[in-house]
């Protein structure tokens, strides 16, 4: 059903987009906002608005992005341990003789307990070499690892990368989540501004046109001698000012419609445009915009400091501070390298066909690295520094839940005046109805004036504008109380 009714809007949109120059110029004409039946006209809902931004938005498909964003970042951490293939050759020749050639390869592969294995093959030969590195004529082949019992056994620098990279990983589905509750909050700002200035200009429209049909009737009374001229000419400027009053109204709903439109995109990021030919939801529906409990706000309330987005993106920066700040504190252990190889002699080699020639540990090269600051002063600071930013960041935790306890709170106490607010109008619209409908009884009976007739129409009229309006903001305030409250997107969808 929704996908039809989809269907159906964007039929009309790609009909704006082709002649969108025609069909805007056709906002200002003196009827063209309702050259249709409303009820004739597919009505675009807000849902609908949701649903088609979600898809082609620019914004919306770069959130999209960030879940991959965050993948290729990770598996550039991985590559932190991804083996490692060296080898270098170096020679040297003088004077005819071959003073040295030497051979070092082999492969390196790092592992995630911080142990790094390496394997290789050495070979050295010529007429000067020096007594330590000499090996064996066919070389020799080596493996062996190489593990920090210091600074760098339990973190280091390419597992604090992978760890924070996962970290970023799971906050990119959040920060999609906030990008796009703000994105719909914007959306939802100018749909029931369109909404609005539709209502309104409706209005207007149906006072010129209840302003004509009386100018037209008062100009037949006055030929026949039933009225004074001076009644034609009252109920001509109440035409021209209903009329200026209208055209208004068009150009806040042609405002209004080309700020919806932007948030309106198709599959292939083109761009949409609002036409005469959709019409909002009925904001003056006496059921449309229920009342939101004290019972859902207080739920949102203690929801919020849980999965608002906001907090959420804080407690992914303590968590990313956190593995800094590990990683800062195991700076100030000493560096001690501890490595051993065992030697061996090729398998290529005469030696090591027969099997005279097994795998002795005893041929072995070790070795023991060790090195300190002694004042420290540099990983004292920068732990310090980390130590603060997590500090700060608690803070920010803090004040961020307050900012968002209070929000939320001051749009319900808006919505709970602007509620009040409507059913004062709504009872001042039953009102001027009432009134207006018993002047007209006395006007045709010969008891008022054409005067006192336009004055109470005016109040009905005016006050149907201040109920449209009241409305909109209504609505456009529920929608602010779920995005403080960071449920908008996640509610919509």
């Amino acid at each position: 059903m929704i996908r039809d009714r989809v269907s159906c809007i964007m039929t009309i949109l790609y009909a704006a987009a082709t002649r969108g120059s025609v069909l805007l110029l056709s906002w200002l004409g003196p009827m063209g906002l309702y050259a249709q039946s409303p009820d004739s006209l597919p009505p675009l809902t807000l849902d609908l608005v949701w649903e088609m931004m979600a898809t082609g938005h620019p914004v919306a498909r770069q959130a999209d992005l960030l879940p991959a964003r965050a993948q290729a970042n990770l598996r550039m951490a991985r590559g932190g341990f991804d083996p490692k293939i060296y080898g270098a050759f170096d020679q040297k020749n003088y004077k005819g003789d071959t003073y040295y050639s030497h051979l070092d390869a082999g492969v390196k592969i790092p592992t995630r307990l911080g142990l790094e294995l390496k394997a290789g093959y050495e070979a050295m030969n010529g007429v000067y070499i020096n007594p330590e590195n000499t090996v064996p004529e066919a070389g020799l082949t080596f493996a062996g690892a190489t593990l920090p019992i210091g600074q760098g056994l339990v973190i280091d620098a390419r597992r604090a990368a992978l760890q924070q990279a996962r970290i970023f990983a799971d906050a990119a589905a959040n920060e999609q989540v906030s990008i796009l509750n703000d994105l719909y909050m914007e959306a939802a700002e100018a749909y029931w501004a369109w909404a609005a200035a539709y209502t309104q200009a409706r209005v207007w429209q149906q006072a010129v046109a209840i302003a004509e049909v009386r100018l037209e009737a008062i100009r037949i009374s006055f030929l026949a001698g039933d009225k004074p001229a001076v009644d034609t000419l009252e109920a001509r400027i109440l035409l021209q000012t209903r009329q200026m009053d209208y055209n208004d109204a068009l150009v806040q709903y042609r405002t209004a419609s080309l700020m919806l439109s932007n948030f309106l995109w198709d599959e292939n990021q083109q761009p949409l445009v609002i036409t005469t030919a959709l019409r909002p939801e009925d904001i003056l529906q006496a059921d449309r915009l229920p009342p939101v409990s004290a019972e859902e706000v207080s739920t949102w309330v203690a929801a919020a400091a849980e999965q608002h987005p906001d907090m959420i993106r804080l407690r992914y920066d303590l968590a990313n501070l956190e593995v800094e700040r590990r990683f800062k504190a195991d700076k100030l252990k000493p560096k001690i390298n501890l490595s051993y190889n065992v030697l061996h002699e090729p398998v290529f080699s005469g030696n090591n066909g027969s099997g005279d020639y097994p795998i002795d540990i005893q041929n072995n090269k070790w070795g023991l690295e060790a090195s300190f600051p002694i004042f420290l002063r540099e990983e004292r600071g920068n732990l310090e520094l980390t130590r603060l930013k997590i500090q700060e960041t608690r803070l920010k935790q803090d004040m961020k839940g307050l900012e968002i306890t209070n929000k939320i709170r001051s749009y319900e106490a808006e919505l709970q005046t602007l509620d009040a607010q409507i059913r004062l109008f709504e009872a001042a619209v039953a009102n001027y109805t009432a009134l207006l409908r018993a002047e007209e009884q006395k006007f045709q009976a010969g008891e008022s004036s054409i005067f006192l007739l336009n004055a109470r129409e005016s109040k009905l009229f005016e006050s149907r504008i201040k109920l449209a309006d009241l409305r909109g903001k209504y609505a456009k305030t529920e929608a602010a109380l779920r995005w403080a409250a960071g449920m908008l997107y996640l509610e919509a969808n």
